[in-house]
């Protein structure tokens, strides 16, 4: 390994260390939502029923993604009726407990493909209406399980539909990359992330947030049509995905 490469290597843990320390301990926001995740979201949507999911198949495996995502609070459930069914994960973090780059980082293209998912399809800022109402852009994705998760050999395609909020505002993903190795040498890749943040944020951040996550059994331009899923989507909107709300306000 060069002397030149070595130094660039040092420098860039030196900066990722300063700007957590200075991210972790001098940055904090004003908390704006007062109410629990399951206040927010209803059990009995029409059209629906539902039921709590958990969040892995046991429960040594559910405290590990606990400790991992170190979310405040959060919802797993799964809708269905006779025509369909919706996953709906909802995870939020008070101010103060991750920066905006990690909390973001656990979506489908990472954590799903460190996984061994294949994205086969992925559109960013997605322009979406539902009923004649507008949400904010949200990031659709296309995935392949892995192979030796798959049935008698068929690797179903999974859609998921998924917003990122912070202090109820989107937080936008662009040209998003695939998997990310874990631990410093993860933070150090994620670097370019961070600086995008600060420039976009400012050095506050560790604001109020939320990921939201639609995992969908049709494609999207199918279920836009359907009235239920409509009525199901609608019923999130405490969760701030609409144009023109907020956290503040709802």
């Amino acid at each position: 390994m060069s002397k030149k490469l070595i130094a660039f290597e040092v420098c860039a843990l030196a900066l990722t260390l300063a700007l957590a320390a200075y991210i972790a301990f001098f940055t904090k926001a004003t908390p704006l939502v007062t109410r629990s995740i399951r206040e927010m979201v209803p059990m009995k949507i029409q059209g629906w029923d539902s039921q709590t999911e958990k969040l892995a198949a046991t429960e040594v495996a559910g405290d590990i993604v606990r400790d991992v995502l170190k979310f405040d609070d959060y919802i797993y459930r799964l809708y269905h009726n006779e025509k369909n069914w919706v996953t709906v994960y909802v995870a939020y973090w008070k101010p103060g407990e991750v920066t905006t780059t990690d909390a973001g980082v656990h979506n489908p293209d990472s954590c799903w493909v460190n996984a061994g998912c294949e994205r086969i399809k992925r559109e960013f800022g997605r322009e979406l209406s539902l009923g004649g109402k507008k949400l904010k852009p949200a990031e659709y994705g296309e995935y392949l399980p892995p192979a030796f998760n798959s049935k008698n050999g068929n690797r179903d395609i999974t859609r998921v539909l998924f917003w990122h909020l912070v202090g109820g505002e989107i937080n936008a993903y662009e040209n998003q990359k695939t998997g990310y190795r874990s631990g410093l040498w993860g933070r150090i890749d994620r670097l370019p992330l961070i600086f995008a943040d600060i420039k976009k944020y400012g050095l506050n951040q560790r604001r109020e947030q939320m990921f939201i996550r639609l995992v969908l059994p049709r494609p999207l331009e199918e279920l836009q049509r359907d009235k239920d899923f409509v009525r199901l989507v609608e019923a999130l909107r405490p969760l701030g995905i609409f144009e023109g709300d907020s956290w503040g306000t709802l």
